[in-house]
């Protein structure tokens, strides 16, 4: 997330911010839309990504209501005016008040949306400019609407899939290192008074909390140096390529990642085709939601195929796509129906993802719930049998 504040054609000040993933890809965005940069900065506070899943909100309801009035022929001005009145948030109304003195100022749709790019990127700005283009704003909008849903959905189950695995190992780690580093060493104090050797496993466990306690500190420092070190080269393209054909190396990794993304990339390419675009455009912003770089980079090499003359299913088959994928994609080339045949791929892969992310969670418990159980188990056991020990000794 990027905060930005510029200056437009007009001399107005204008800010906000960009999920996007480079300050580099942030600049070219506000210098394509011919503004001029006084402040470029990344943002990602808390409250940032709580605004972000706001705006996210704002845009769902705006580009569900648009669609419904403009099916129902009404004017875009009166369109605009109309959902207006129904926003809550103070500074989307603002921006939509924006929007509609741009248009009454004879300024087409998308550009006046492109002066907003908090709320409406350049993915957004540009399907809904292929929309005007071709005289279907309406259907432009509900196609538009559906995919955010679509998206929302998925990103919402990944979400609360995390949530209780999350919750769980953050409990276990508190409960661990209470008995750990606050039980443990009483009882062995105990112990100690009546000059008896410790068991194995009570000096093992003993150690190891010795261990963390005496340096836990260097620990930290370290863990620190080694998260900022892992997020500055992560930011730079190259290591992020090497990350992302690393994850892919994994097999059950790249399942889900290539689902996901595969996904995502055909329902977006569904969506630019039906509202205008032509193939090499579409590819072209498709590609751009794309966040992992070795598949983005596949793509690009199947996009200069087409754009040599060959076709979409051809230059699949070179990065490796399934054969059945490269199958459908062939047959809706063939009937003319391509972007047809691109949500129903679009939509088998995200019912595999669900399915899958469904096929993580199940496991993911009993296992955490194994493994985080055998740890208490040997804590608790280090604990109980210099007591037991010491009863029997005391008999």
């Amino acid at each position: 997330m990027y905060y930005y504040r510029c200056g437009d054609r007009e001399g107005r000040v204008v800010e906000g911010y960009l999920n996007l993933g480079s300050k580099g890809e942030a600049k070219k965005q506000l210098e394509g839309n011919e503004y001029k940069i006084f402040e470029l900065r990344r943002e990602k506070s808390p409250m940032r990504m709580r605004r972000r899943g706001r705006d996210r909100r704002e845009i769902l309801l705006f580009s569900k209501i648009m669609a419904s009035l403009l099916k129902a022929k009404i004017p875009l001005p009166e369109t605009l005016s109309s959902v207006y009145t129904q926003i809550k948030d103070r500074e989307f109304k603002d921006t939509i008040e924006g929007v509609i003195r741009e248009v009454k100022s004879g300024v087409p749709l998308s550009g006046a949306f492109r002066k907003s790019p908090r709320y409406f990127n350049e993915f957004y700005c540009s399907i809904i400019e292929a929309g005007e283009r071709n005289g279907v704003l309406e259907e432009t909008f509900s196609m538009i609407y559906t995919y955010l849903l679509k998206k929302n959905k998925i990103e919402k189950k990944i979400v609360s899939a995390s949530v209780y695995p999350a919750f769980l190992l953050i409990f276990s780690l508190v409960a661990i290192f209470f008995l750990s580093m606050v039980v443990l060493p009483s009882f062995a104090n105990i112990y100690d008074a009546f000059e008896k050797e410790l068991p194995y496993v009570t000096r093992a466990v003993l150690a190891v909390t010795g261990v963390l306690a005496s340096y836990w500190h260097v620990a930290l420092v370290l863990l620190g140096a080694g998260g900022y070190f892992a997020f500055e080269a992560l930011r730079k393209e190259e290591y992020r390529r090497r990350l992302d054909s690393a994850l892919l190396a994994i097999k059950p990794l790249k399942a889900f990642i290539y689902k996901r993304e595969i996904s995502g990339f055909f329902s977006i390419l569904s969506l630019s085709i039906k509202s205008g675009m032509d193939i090499v455009s579409a590819l072209n912003m498709s590609k751009k939601n794309i966040g992992n770089l070795k598949i983005r980079g596949d793509l690009e090499f199947v996009i200069q195929e087409v754009v040599r003359g060959q076709k979409f299913s051809r230059g699949l088959s070179y990065i490796g796509f399934p054969p059945l994928t490269i199958q459908f994609i062939s047959a809706g080339e063939s009937s003319d129906n391509l972007e047809e045949m691109l949500a129903d791929v679009s939509k088998y892969y995200q019912e595999e993802l669900e399915e899958g992310i469904d096929m993580v969670v199940s496991l993911i418990e009993p296992v955490m719930i194994i493994f985080v159980g055998g740890i208490i188990g040997v804590i608790v056991m280090a604990i109980m049998l210099p007591i037991l020990s010491l009863s029997t000794a005391i008999s």
